[in-house]
């Protein structure tokens, strides 16, 4: 069966993305109150098609991730391409922005970019921004409820680390069209509502030179004809909080990469619904915060099978705070292996689903895990940059237990870097 690791910090990510993504469009009156503080930074590049021409009149956006303006917002730079497609936003401070590109409704967007350190401070960003499919994209619908907010993102899977996604707004019939690069991509519908919640479905999809893919989505709270997973949602402790409900299709090879969720703002739930779900065996997954342990993340487990149209009653009655367990992964002679990755498997979902955490400089590790038996696997980084799975070890942990592994012993065969 095929395994799938999930970053531990995968909705706070997320989280952190939507909120500067829509922090891009807010009003410029905001960003204009007072001088906005200068330095000698600067952010330059082009913006062209599928077909490598420059875009003319494209809208780039330089946010700020840590200097606010007088409404507390981050602090927002802009430039318009010219016909050449090519911009260029001078007289910035250091620190780390978010960089984005626009024209009409489809945009790309780079996260984490650096000013100032090692890479300098004038930095090179280029995008690749077409609303016509002729040269291969993506178009399609969502069919939502009214009055939710829609956006379909794109996630190239041979980013290795790149942090940029492409972007469409759909239309107010939920129609949307975009012209991507040809590769492969996660596509994640969402639609937002005015209560807080977000429903998101994420699909695996294939754009090829000249042909355009056609995917229309279902992302309704309640959808007739559909399965659907509802159900209660209760914690033990007051500082606990339901992030989000995740169903995850079960295929021949494992768990797949077509999966709906529930996402809930920061106050939490105290009950679910996922719709629109097809036939099938399903995953799902319940992802919670406890604000007490510095915001500690970490997911309860269910295995379903859905028959079609029905709805399944599935309650958590007594979601419990994380046990923590701590270790440090060493080498045969005692020296901490940095950047290896420990990560966890609950036996609920039948050891399909990894839940990670890396090691810091000095080997040492910490991973949330919810009640029950885990298998813990460590891997270290090669000299070729692959990683090799070293280790793997069972444990039973209690709610709020604190487990101390100690030292991990691994033979890293000369592949990564020690310390003491």
């Amino acid at each position: 069966m095929r395994r799938q690791v999930v970053p531990q910090f995968r909705f706070l990510s997320l989280v952190i993305a939507l909120f500067f993504t829509l922090g891009c469009v807010l009003p410029a009156a905001s960003e204009a109150a007072t001088a906005a503080p200068s330095g000698s930074g600067q952010i330059s590049g082009r913006v062209v098609d599928t077909a490598g021409k420059g875009v003319k009149g494209a809208k780039v956006t330089a946010q700020a991730f840590d200097i606010l303006d007088d409404n507390m917002q981050p602090r927002i730079w802009t430039a318009t391409t010219d016909p050449s497609g090519s911009f260029s936003i001078k007289g910035l401070p250091n620190g780390s922005y978010t960089v984005e590109a626009t024209i009409g409704r489809v945009g790309q967007t780079w996260h984490d970019v650096r000013l100032g350190g090692s890479k300098g401070n004038r930095v090179t960003v280029n995008f690749t921004l077409d609303p016509s499919t002729a040269r291969g994209g993506v178009k399609g619908k969502i069919t939502a409820d009214p009055g939710r907010q829609l956006r379909v993102r794109f996630f190239p899977h041979d980013s290795r680390g790149n942090p940029s996604e492409w972007w469409v707004a759909p239309d107010a019939k939920g129609q949307f069209s975009i012209g991507l690069p040809a590769k492969t991509y996660t596509l994640t519908a969402e639609a937002r509502g005015k209560d807080g919640s977000t429903l998101y479905h994420r699909r695996q999809v294939t754009v090829s030179a000249k042909r355009t893919a056609t995917v229309d989505i279902p992302l309704k709270s309640a959808n007739p004809g559909y399965a659907e997973i509802r159900g209660r949602l209760a914690t033990t402790k007051p500082s606990l909080h339901v992030a989000s409900v995740t169903a995850q299709q079960i295929g021949k090879q494992g768990v797949s990469g077509t999966e709906w969720e529930i996402a809930f703002g920061f106050d939490g739930a105290k009950s679910y619904r996922i719709s629109n779900l097809p036939p099938g065996q399903f995953l799902v997954s319940v992802h919670l915060m406890d604000t007490s342990k510095r915001f500690a993340s970490y997911r309860y487990y269910r295995r379903v099978t859905l028959a079609k149209g029905q709805s399944l009653q599935l309650n958590f009655d007594r979601l419990a705070e994380p046990a923590t367990v701590r270790g440090r992964v060493v080498d045969a002679k005692g020296n901490g292996v940095a950047s290896a990755s420990v990560s966890a498997s609950a036996k609920e979902t039948g050891y399909l689903i990894y839940w990670g955490a890396p090691t810091d400089a000095k080997g040492h590790f910490e991973i949330h895990l919810a009640e029950g038996t885990h298998r813990l696997i460590v891997n270290v980084p090669s000299s070729s940059g692959r990683t090799t799975r070293v280790k793997e070890l069972t444990v039973t942990v209690k709610a709020g237990q604190v487990v101390n592994l100690g030292n991990v012993r691994i033979d890293t065969g000369g592949g990564s870097k020690s310390k003491k």
